[in-house]
C-alpha cells in the first residue's frame, strides 16, 4: 500500500510540477483516511508519520521486518490503506508546490448509477461482490452492527465530483 498510495502519489507530484500547463491536481483519496477522527472535516490533518519517514523505512527494511512493524506503525488506524492514503494526503500538500490541488474523499465506490451505463462495475470484488451476491440470493446473511450504516456512492458521482473538484481548483 505505501509505494501506491505514498510513494508512487510523491513521484506523479514531482513530475506534475513540470508540467508549466497543469492547471489543477486532483488527489482520489478516501472519507477512511482519517478513521481515528470520529468527525472529519474538509480540512487538512496531520499525518500520522511523515512521507519520507515513511518512504525510508520501505527503503532499508525488508519485508519481514516491515510486516512485524507494521501493527505498531498503524495504531489507531484499521489497516494499512487508511494509514497511507492519510500520509499521501499530506503528501499532495507538501509536495504539490505551487500547483493548485485539492484532495476528493468519497466513501465506497461502488457500481455507477447511470454513465455510462446503470450498475457498470469492472471487477466483483469488495463492496460490488457483496452486493451481486446477496442479490443473486449467494450470501443470505451477514454478521454486521446493526447501529452502523454502510456508507456507497456511485463511481459516476464519484467522477463527475473530481471532474467538479479540478474545474473548482483551477478556477481560484
Amino acid at each position: 500500500m505505501a509505494n501506491v498510495n505514498v510513494r508512487a502519489t510523491k513521484q506523479i507530484l514531482l513530475l506534475a510540477r513540470e508540467m508549466s500547463d497543469l492547471k489543477a491536481f486532483v488527489y482520489l483519496s478516501t472519507a477512511f483516511a482519517h478513521s481515528p477522527i470520529r468527525s472529519v472535516e474538509e480540512k487538512h490533518y496531520p499525518p500520522p508519520m511523515e512521507t519520507d519517514e515513511l518512504l525510508s523505512l520501505l527503503t532499508v527494511l525488508n519485508d519481514k521486518k516491515l510486516d512485524s512493524i507494521t501493527p505498531s506503525l498503524i495504531d489507531g488506524w484499521p489497516n494499512t490503506f487508511t494509514f497511507t492514503k492519510a500520509i499521501a494526503e499530506d503528501t499532495v500538500l507538501r509536495y504539490g508546490g505551487s500547483m493548485p490541488v485539492c484532495i476528493v474523499r468519497p466513501s465506497i465506490v461502488t457500481s455507477t448509477w447511470n454513465e455510462p451505463i446503470m450498475g457498470w462495475a469492472d471487477s466483483v470484488y469488495g463492496p460490488i461482490g457483496l452486493l451481486v451476491s446477496s442479490s443473486l440470493g449467494l450470501l443470505r446473511t451477514i454478521h454486521c452492527h446493526t447501529d452502523k450504516n454502510l456508507d456507497f456512492v456511485p463511481a459516476d458521482y464519484v467522477t463527475s465530483c473530481l471532474i467538479a473538484a479540478a474545474w473548482r481548483t483551477s478556477s481560484r
